[in-house]
């Protein structure tokens, strides 16, 4: 009784501390934890681990219930898990009277005017600064010639498997983000292009961290703030506060019989003074926002 009464004590305060991190505009999420596997990290997985542990059940090594990889069963997992939730930023789906819903956050970012993250295309996870380049490209064999997966021309080397959009497995936003988000298609990026408003906030603005972006408003009303975060690169990060750079989910295919089709990604791409579709070279790093689906 004494336990249960702690675990709902626990699981208030936890809701109410997540309920206040949604209104102040917080946005991400871990999978760590999730011993359910029900695509979300919450009190439900800590009761889980309390209960194997009062069982008696607490040596195995590749348990579930092991969230701290320390080989056995312990009230140190289930406080890991309360730890997790209670500091869990949980991704916001925005409706903007579009095809999809886009997140307030990029992948990575706590606010909705913070960079986040920075992903090469096709990749999961971010690297240390000024190493985007081929030779740490995951579907790189050291250069551009030799590239392993999403090649739809036989310009060069590579191994030509017709892919024109990532798979789920190397989506950043599935990876990161959880279930029911993706990145965008180059569709869906044209989409928000053409219609939504587009209104540029400068440095020192009071309403987005001071930081320069748009603010990217639906017919409904909504809106969303996509900071100009510039991009990563092999020496340097590029334009941060000038530049936005996105990827999208889509390969470029439509010069199928040279190189570009064969290096290149699509991106959304914008300055204060214009906003595009665009495309670039795959290995860099660039930011990523989510859209939901569900």
């Amino acid at each position: 009784m004494l336990r249960n009464w702690k675990m709902s004590r626990l699981l208030s305060v936890a809701v109410m501390m997540l309920v206040q991190s949604i209104t102040t505009g917080v946005c991400a999420s871990s999978k760590k934890g999730d011993v359910n596997n029900d695509g979300a990290v919450t009190m439900s997985d800590a009761n889980m681990v309390v209960d194997q542990f009062l069982s008696g059940n607490t040596g195995a090594v590749d348990d579930v219930y092991d969230v701290n990889g320390d080989g056995a069963v312990t009230m140190s997992d289930a406080n890991m898990i309360v730890s997790i939730f209670l500091n869990q930023i949980v991704y916001v789906p925005v409706d903007l009277g579009l095809s999809v819903k886009w997140a307030t956050c990029n992948v990575g970012a706590s606010n909705p005017w913070e960079y986040g993250d920075y992903f090469a295309w096709g990749e999961t996870e971010k690297k240390e600064r000024f190493t985007y380049n081929w030779e740490t490209y995951k579907w790189s064999e050291g250069d551009y010639h030799n590239l392993t997966k999403y090649v739809p021309t036989s310009y060069y080397d590579g191994i030509v498997d017709n892919k024109s959009s990532l798979d789920p497995e190397d989506d950043a936003a599935i990876v990161n983000m959880g279930d029911g988000w993706r990145m965008p298609t180059e569709v869906e990026v044209e989409e928000l292009i053409t219609k939504c408003t587009w209104t540029w906030y400068k440095y020192r603005n009071t309403k987005y961290g001071g930081k320069q972006g748009y603010e990217v408003t639906g017919t409904n009303g909504n809106s969303i703030f996509l900071p100009a975060g510039g991009y990563s690169d092999i020496n340097t990060e590029r334009n941060q506060g000038t530049e936005g750079a996105y990827w999208t989910s889509s390969l470029v295919t439509s010069s199928s019989n040279n190189a570009y089709s064969y290096l290149d990604a699509r991106l959304l791409n914008f300055t204060s003074s214009y906003i595009y579709n665009s495309r670039e070279t795959r290995f860099i790093g660039a930011c990523v926002r989510g859209v939901y689906t569900k």
